[in-house]
């Protein structure tokens, strides 16, 4: 992977963020990039996060005739799963194994849609193009939970474990993926004129 690089990444917990005006387009990687701020109520430093180091690879899946941006999103889902129940040492501190969550073919979608408006226009945002929030996104599609988050990454030529050390890195973004109120899950991994985007969306309970 080459080592000039662009990468953002971020999280929004719906329950405390607004809906905000979508970001600038990416511009192109000029010598290593600074990390911007998280989109969300969360703000990053400048420069390359600790190290946090990923669990082994999970077993080797099935093979099954999906479409490319599923296969990703299947990846992400598992491995997030391997991560909650085998516990994980975010930055903040250890956390122990929690459930599983169970993939929902609704937050599946709405992560799609905002996963493709992300990796085509360049915006690291939670706001979709119509100014939706998430919540809102994943209400319409009929899903009425209690807690809803939705993290996002966004990284030319980007891999799913460059998303998930990403997210690993970042106390907030680690908390949230392995927090036990969490019960459902859906992602999509989608390339675009601007990159890859990475989108998880969680609900619960």
């Amino acid at each position: 992977m080459p080592v000039t690089r662009f990468v953002l990444a971020s999280l929004c917990l719906l329950t405390a963020c607004a809906p905000r005006s979508a970001r600038a387009p990416i511009a192109p990687p000029v010598g290593q990039a600074a990390m911007p701020p998280a989109a969300g109520h969360v703000e990053q430093s400048a420069g390359n996060p600790p190290s946090v180091p990923l669990l082994p690879e999970p077993p080797v899946m099935p093979t099954v005739a999906l479409p490319t941006p599923l296969i990703g999103a299947a990846y992400i889902m598992a491995r997030l799963n391997d991560l909650r129940q085998a516990g994980v040492h975010c930055p903040s501190g250890p956390r122990t194994s929690v459930p599983a969550v169970r993939f929902q073919v609704l937050l599946t979608e709405a992560a799609r849609a905002q996963a493709a408006f992300m990796a085509n226009s360049g915006r690291i945002t939670h706001v979709g193009p119509d100014n939706s929030a998430p919540r809102e996104r994943v209400a319409r599609l009929g899903v009425n939970a209690a807690y809803v988050s939705e993290v996002i990454y966004l990284q030319r030529g980007g891999q799913e474990e460059d998303a998930l050390r990403w997210w690993l890195n970042s106390s907030v973004h680690c908390n949230v993926l392995t927090d036990p109120r969490y019960a459902h899950v859906g992602a999509s991994v989608t390339p675009g004129a601007f990159g890859t985007a990475f989108v998880v969306v969680l609900s619960g309970p």
